[in-house]
């Protein structure tokens, strides 16, 4: 009887091993690989290339309720393009504050070849009173980009207001690979609403009959 258990046990052992081996060769147990939803190369989510901002951001929709806004920037140098779009969410807010998530990134750069960033884990989003300062952050395979939205109100002249709008990126040591002074390209938000893209250059037309009763 003895023999027999130990027999079976060895037999139980020598699959366990087998099949272990087995997991191990599966391309869908790697972690880093985008498609399986894991950490990618900084520790952010999933990413893939788009050869342009409009691939991106083509197919995105806004929620049931709401709208989704779309807001790009560039670089002063205009070496960088990155456009971002945030939704109202779910947390708490006061007042005339809109507590956006954000939603979609896409980054071009010498660096990011029109990388389209989607993953949630991959995009943080903290909103300020009145939204006047917003911090965002995207990471892809490459770097921690890190936005912040500014408004500027402390000019006499009511003309000087306006974002000031800066990116530092981070490599997954945290050490700054450069900082950049950004510049809006326009605004837009689907479907048009009167809400989003505050004191932003809007770039989007009201529908044919928007706002007719």
């Amino acid at each position: 009887m003895g023999f027999e258990i130990s027999r079976v046990s060895c037999l139980l052992v020598a699959l366990l091993v087998i099949a272990g081996c087995a997991s191990d060769d599966d391309p869908a147990s790697d972690a880093g690989h985008a498609g399986a939803g894991g950490d990618s190369g900084a520790g952010g989510g999933s990413d893939t290339d788009a050869t342009t901002g409009e691939e991106c951001f083509e197919e995105l929709t806004a929620p049931a309720i709401g709208f989704v806004e779309i807001q790009r920037f560039v670089s002063e140098d205009g070496d960088l393009s990155v456009w971002r779009a945030r939704q109202p969410g779910e947390r708490s807010a006061v007042g005339e504050t809109s507590p956006y998530d954000l939603v979609r990134v896409w980054i071009d750069s010498a660096d990011e070849d029109g990388t389209c960033v989607t993953e949630a884990s991959a995009l943080t989003y903290t909103f300020g009173h009145h939204n006047w300062s917003e911090s965002w952050t995207v990471t892809t395979a490459h770097a921690m980009y890190a936005v912040h939205e500014m408004y500027n109100n402390g000019p006499a002249d009511p003309e000087e207001w306006g974002f000031v709008d800066t990116l530092e990126a981070k490599d997954e040591s945290g050490d700054v690979l450069f900082t950049a002074e950004l510049v809006e390209d326009g605004c837009e938000s689907r479907p048009y609403d009167l809400n989003p893209c505050f004191t932003r250059m809007r770039i989007d037309m009201p529908p044919p009959g928007w706002g007719e009763e």
